[in-house]
């Protein structure tokens, strides 16, 4: 009998929920200051087609971490408030609205009188509040912010359109801004894809990421506002950026596990590394 291949226009029509166990660790340095952090969460992940639009739930419980400090409490808390979102994607699988926009703003708002006496203790926190708002409010602040940062780019990496052509193995090559780093500039990134099929039921995929020097729009402004942050010495060879992760897809393109490393460094100055991870525990009753 001839094995059941699914078909994929009509694949994630369903409303079943899954349940992954995250985990991660992050290195950070700032000349002699060196913080290890260790974290992980349980996600329920939901994705659905109505009327030719595909929609996905995303929610995060359970947050725990090893550092303990008033600044990892204050993000911990902050985290929560963006813990349970419904986005739209277009046919890219790219983030194109997060639908419950609304009710994120509502949470904030009912929260952060108390946010803010709790941590008032911490410098500037009130300036730290008063810019964490303004990214709240703009729908497309709020997608840069969640989906390059933290545990959400391991269920967003915008590759699951690309298996449906996939019969062997095939590469790609993409191109992506990092906003989201510890500089505050905007990085050029250029990544590699490669598709494996291993079987009927299994696809492999792996991207790997560089900073893309010559995809700078301009070089000498970039170069002005990098040696400003970070000292006259310093030119392009001394910041380095790299990542690589991998991604299990069973048949109907539904996660089975995944894994992301990334290095961050200014040479002498800084580093941060990160690697974060999830495995498929099962269905969500």
């Amino acid at each position: 009998m001839e094995e059941h291949k699914p078909h994929f226009s009509r694949l994630n029509e369903t409303s079943e929920i899954f349940t992954y166990l995250v985990q991660g660790k992050s290195q950070t340095r700032v000349g002699t200051i060196f913080i290890e952090n260790e974290y992980s969460s349980t996600v329920h992940y939901k994705e659905v087609v109505r009327k030719n639009k595909r929609f996905v739930t995303y929610q995060e419980e359970d947050f725990q971490q090893t550092c303990t400090g008033l600044v990892f409490q204050l993000t911990a808390r902050l985290n929560r408030i963006l813990s349970n979102y419904e986005v739209r994607l277009n046919e890219n699988y790219e983030v194109e609205e997060i639908v419950n926009h609304p009710a994120i703003l509502a949470k904030w708002k009912l929260e952060k009188n108390e946010l803010k006496e709790q941590f008032k203790v911490i410098p500037d926190s009130e300036e730290l509040f008063d810019q964490y708002e303004q990214v709240l409010q703009e729908e497309e602040k709020l997608r840069q912010m969640l989906f390059y940062t933290g545990f959400p780019p391991l269920f967003f990496p915008r590759i699951k359109h690309l298996l449906n052509a996939i019969d062997a193995s095939k590469k790609y090559e993409r191109k992506k801004v990092l906003a989201e780093n510890s500089l505050g500039l905007e990085l050029p990134i250029v990544e590699e894809l490669c598709i494996e099929k291993i079987n009927q039921k299994q696809f492999v995929a792996t991207i790997k990421g560089t900073l893309d020097v010559d995809a700078i729009p301009d070089e000498k402004e970039f170069l002005f506002i990098f040696q400003s942050l970070c000292g006259e010495d310093k030119t392009l060879t001394d910041l380095l950026f790299k990542s690589k992760a991998y991604y299990v897809f069973d048949a109907f393109r539904s996660y089975q596990t995944a894994a992301i490393n990334e290095h961050f460094e200014v040479k002498g100055m800084c580093f941060k590394k990160e690697e974060y991870s999830f495995i498929k525990k099962g269905k969500h009753e």
